[in-house]
């Protein structure tokens, strides 16, 4: 938005100097979060790459232990049964 002021003297100078300094603020808070955003963004990406790389590791792992399906071992275990096989009656 651009606003022209009409008018003379220190007043109008004062408030036209004012407005820009107001906007180069604003610009300058803008590209710093942006800058920001990037940054975080980059870390997220690097974060999803280590979790897949632990996965990978876990179910190598596993499967050099014998367990055939380690997802099946954490949702029996999650259920309440400490690793034992089916869920107990309750």
């Amino acid at each position: 938005m651009v606003r022209f002021y009409h008018g003379c003297g220190p007043q109008a100078h004062l408030a036209a100097d004012l407005i820009v300094e107001v906007r180069e603020g604003r610009a300058a808070l803008v590209k710093a979060l942006k800058n920001e955003q990037e940054h975080w963004g980059s870390l997220g990406v690097m974060m999803d790459r280590l979790d897949r790389a632990c996965e990978v590791m876990e179910r190598a792992t596993l499967l050099a232990e014998g367990e055939p399906d380690a997802r099946r071992r954490r949702r029996v275990t999650a259920a309440g049964t400490g690793g034992r096989g089916r869920p107990r009656a309750r």
